[in-house]
């Protein structure tokens, strides 16, 4: 992806030492809607962090847990952290440090990798809606950044580089924090993002609104639901989150608004939708591993350039949706 390729070509002149770790996301962090924000990374893994990455696909956090897991026990931060994580599909959070370079100790840090070039541009980059810091020097940064002076867990509207976003934070280190505490805090943060302030802006709509109510209907059962930011500025957006993988755009047609997304399930395949402001639901043409065959040889050929043909034409037809 030419996004990716332009957001490594930015970051990789700021990485000077080879142990940089700028972040820890599943996929592409242009799609992170979440910051996690420490100081410095604690753990060094042995291997380079462009390892982990592609311009295709982003970051592989599932390779580098399996690295981590090799030399270091699922203790200390970590599982808090991911306790925090988990409450949010996985594509939209970013862990992340003020400053790049990991140390068993926060002060064996050297005044020379205190630089937090690397986490502004991080930040000016994707423009989180939602960051929560921990730990003492990454609250007193953002409170020298933004001026915000309450970091007792409790939301705060904040503003740094021309970006308004909800600020949370924790004193004191995170590790001290019991995991259930730490998995109870991402839920509330969860929140904010699903179902807009106070919890209530999302409902009122999807009271209102057929599309947001029958999407919300479709996947009640995994707590999903479109994202309150992106229902307020029919903003297209992506949820990978409970197994489902779902991505989805606001459009006009002389129906009026419509919403059509592409959700895929490892246990049900795809399902392809348009749902229309009046209520009506239709399915659309998605990608089928579903191939007919047929013991004639002749007829088996043209049924399966007939299928090819169609999934081409499929295809096409999502690229253009941004789905595929």
């Amino acid at each position: 992806m030419q996004e990716l390729s332009e957001f490594r070509e930015r970051l990789q002149p700021l990485m000077g030492a080879d142990t940089s770790r700028p972040f820890v996301c599943d996929g592409n962090p242009l799609d992170c809607r979440f910051f996690v924000v420490g100081f410095n990374p604690a753990t060094t893994v042995g291997r380079d962090f462009w390892q982990y990455w592609s311009n295709e696909a982003g970051f592989d956090k599932y390779e580098f847990m399996r690295d981590y897991l090799r030399v270091k026990k699922l203790r200390g931060a970590r599982p808090r952290i991911e306790a925090i994580v988990e409450q949010f599909p996985s594509n939209w959070c970013l862990e992340t440090n003020i400053c790049s370079v990991p140390t068993k100790q926060a002060s064996d840090l050297a005044s020379r990798d205190r630089r937090t070039a690397i986490f502004e541009f991080l930040f000016e980059a994707i423009r989180p809606e939602l960051v929560f810091v921990h730990s003492n020097e990454p609250i007193e940064f953002f409170r020298r950044a933004t001026g915000c002076e309450d970091f007792r867990l409790a939301p705060q509207s904040a503003e740094w580089c021309g970006h308004k976003f909800t600020l949370f934070g924790k004193p004191g280190p995170i590790w001290r924090m019991a995991v259930d505490d730490a998995r109870a805090v991402g839920r509330g943060m969860a929140r904010l993002v699903w179902d807009g302030p106070e919890g209530g802006a999302a409902r009122i709509e999807e009271a209102r609104n057929p599309i947001a109510r029958l999407f919300a209907e479709r996947f009640s059962q995994w707590s999903i639901k479109l994202p309150w930011p992106d229902l307020e500025q029919r903003r297209a957006g992506k949820i990978v989150f409970k197994s489902w993988w779902i991505q989805y755009r606001f459009g006009e047609d002389d129906r009026g608004e419509f919403l059509d997304y592409l959700a895929e399930h490892r246990m049900s395949g795809s399902e392809h939708v348009r749902i229309h402001a009046d209520g009506e639901r239709k399915t659309l043409p998605a990608l089928s591993q579903m191939q007919p065959v047929c013991d004639d040889p002749i007829e088996n050929e043209r049924l399966q350039a007939k299928y090819e043909a169609g999934q081409h034409e499929i295809a096409m037809m999502l690229r253009e949706k941004g789905f595929i």
